[in-house]
């Protein structure tokens, strides 16, 4: 199971080119490897493991609808794939990042910001740990 999603945030016919995925995660992180699925039978096109630095790195699949990421690693990696794919996909596409329980999402739009995502962790957490707060 992935300790993140990425989707979109609303129902849509848009999808995600594969080769531009591969070509644009490639240019972005040349470190990144990627691996094609020869399964016809596996609900992920792609899995890739991108080494963002020495301590962190996101292992990920691109699924078969080519709308979903799932994302295996730390909330901060998770934030900065979130941000790379937002910077990829059509500017009217809002991205929804969800965390594993679904005690958070946040809509990742143009203008979304590492804090932004990683607030609304702690603001999920925070609640998780004091249900009165809200």
């Amino acid at each position: 199971m992935a300790d993140y999603l990425l989707v979109p945030a609303e129902p849509t016919s848009w999808v995600m080119g594969v080769d531009g995925f591969e070509r644009r995660l490639l240019a972005a992180v040349p470190a990144a490897s990627i691996w094609r699925s020869e399964d016809s039978e596996s609900p992920a096109l792609l899995r890739f493991h991108v080494p963002w630095s020495e301590a962190g790195f996101t292992d990920g699949h691109l699924m078969r609808d080519r709308q979903t990421v799932e994302l295996n690693g730390g909330l901060d990696e998770a934030a900065v794939f979130a941000l790379w794919l937002r910077s990829i996909v059509p500017v009217e596409q809002d991205l929804l990042l969800v965390d594993e329980g679904c005690h958070f999402a946040v809509v990742v739009r143009e203008g979304t910001t590492n804090a932004d995502i990683l607030d609304a962790a702690l603001t999920a957490a925070e609640r998780l740990a004091d249900p009165s707060r809200g």
